[in-house]
């Protein structure tokens, strides 16, 4: 499945299912992908503000998950690690806890 041509796919072409969905039902698949997400995005563009030059651009859905796989290019992180980390930073911590109690069992 292809993210940059996704509504092209039988699954992407089902009215209500946007990239983020897709990207998430290909997370669940085992796809190291990232979604386009706000935190996503946030993490993206503070990233982008401590670089001095980079192509990171969070404007569209489409440009979140190329920024998002060129940060994975150039750093020690895979897309979907870079998705946790920006979920993480933008959870609270009570909801992480519940999260991770909800995986221990």
């Amino acid at each position: 499945a292809d993210h940059y041509r996704y509504d092209e796919d039988p699954i992407g072409s089902i009215s209500g299912v946007g990239l983020a969905t897709f990207q998430y039902l290909r997370q669940l698949a085992g796809v190291d992908t990232p979604r386009p997400d706000p935190t996503v995005e946030r993490l993206l563009s503070a990233v982008d503000a401590e670089l001095e030059d980079s192509p990171i651009d969070a404007s569209t859905n489409r440009r979140t998950i190329a920024s998002c796989e060129w940060l994975a290019f150039v750093s020690a992180y895979g897309p979907l690690e870079i998705d946790r980390i920006a979920w993480w930073t933008a959870t609270e911590p009570a909801d992480r806890e519940t999260v991770l109690e909800a995986a221990r069992d």
